[in-house]
């Protein structure tokens, strides 16, 4: 009576087909955490863009709310790279705030100061634009409008971009 051979290990065939099904799975899982983590990277991109051109526009707003008047020699209306002068008072004192467009980023000079940012460097503001809409002198109603986009180019991809558009009326006289 013979005995069969027992056979240890694997065929070529077998070793062949297990690698390459490995490779196949890591393959796949690698552009699956490819994609997640350019995904993620996308969103973060939106919401800082969305983040910082919705504050500076809400800066824009509140002061244009609490304002007595906007200055007209401070103010420039109709260009794409606006400014807007706007005169306050508050603790028995009068002081004037002024936004604008220097470049790509929104800047404040609040009584008199230095201008600080409003948006950073990852943000690309390509329009600020104030518009008179009222027949007074100076005017109490304007519309803002306001358009920003993700700074960082990505090589095939649609750049980030978000506007932002109102009309104000001051409430103080």
């Amino acid at each position: 009576m013979k005995h069969a051979s027992v056979r240890k290990g694997f065929t070529m065939i077998e070793l062949i087909l297990y690698v390459a099904l490995t490779a196949i799975i890591v393959v796949a899982l690698t552009r699956v955490l490819l994609t997640i983590i350019g995904t993620r990277e996308r969103i973060e991109s939106v919401s800082v863009v969305q983040q910082e051109a919705r504050f500076a526009f809400n800066r824009i707003i509140t002061e244009t709310l609490r304002s007595k008047a906007i200055l007209t020699g401070a103010t420039l209306f109709d260009l794409q790279q606006g400014s807007l002068g706007l005169l306050s008072s508050g603790s028995g004192a009068t002081h004037t705030t002024i936004f604008s467009l220097s470049g790509s980023t929104i800047y404040v000079a609040a009584g008199g100061g230095d201008a600080l940012p409003l948006t950073s460097s990852r943000t690309n503001v390509t329009e600020l634009f104030f518009h008179s809409l009222s027949s007074e002198h100076p005017p109490r109603t304007i519309s803002i409008r306001l358009h920003a986009m993700d700074a960082i180019e990505k090589e095939g991809q649609k750049m980030d971009e978000v506007t932002f558009e109102t009309t104000v009326s001051l409430r103080n006289r």
